[in-house]
């Protein structure tokens, strides 16, 4: 449950801040926002599985988006939508295995260069991210001013 208002203030659009407040009810607005965010997440998502190096194709299958909202992050009232890998299980990776080959793929390691699908996406896609988010939140308000 967030605590009071939504801060959306990095889509830099007042009007719209506005009309989110004045959705009144914080679990309204709160839905509104997560429905909107995992809209623009999907964006980076498709950007993500588009640029994933494949070779058996685990990883650009286990790619999704999921919620974060644990932890201090709860405690703080945030929440937000993310791309994120596969679980060990998922991607075939034996539990005593110390490695998790996403992040070597991603960060490199050794003398292997880094091949940056995650980042990268985000950087390349983040302009029409932001625009969908946008674009969904207004949606989303239209919807609940016609309740």
């Amino acid at each position: 449950m967030p605590k009071g208002p939504i801060d959306i203030s990095f889509l830099g659009d007042r009007e719209l801040e506005k009309k989110l407040r004045k959705l009144g009810d914080p679990r309204t607005q709160a839905s509104a926002a997560r429905s909107a965010l995992r809209d623009g997440a999907k964006v980076v998502l498709g950007e993500s599985q588009r640029l994933v190096p494949v070779r058996t194709g685990r990883l650009k299958e286990s790619l999704k988006v999921r919620a974060f909202s644990a932890g201090s992050r709860k405690k703080r009232g945030e929440f937000g939508r993310e791309v994120r890998t596969g679980t060990r299980e998922e991607l075939g990776i034996a539990p005593d295995d110390p490695g998790y080959y996403p992040a070597a793929v991603e960060f490199g390691h050794g003398n292997v260069p880094p091949r940056s699908y995650l980042r990268a996406a985000a950087q390349n896609v983040k302009t029409e991210a932001l625009a969908t988010v946008r674009s969904a939140l207004w949606r989303r308000i239209q919807q609940e001013a016609r309740r």
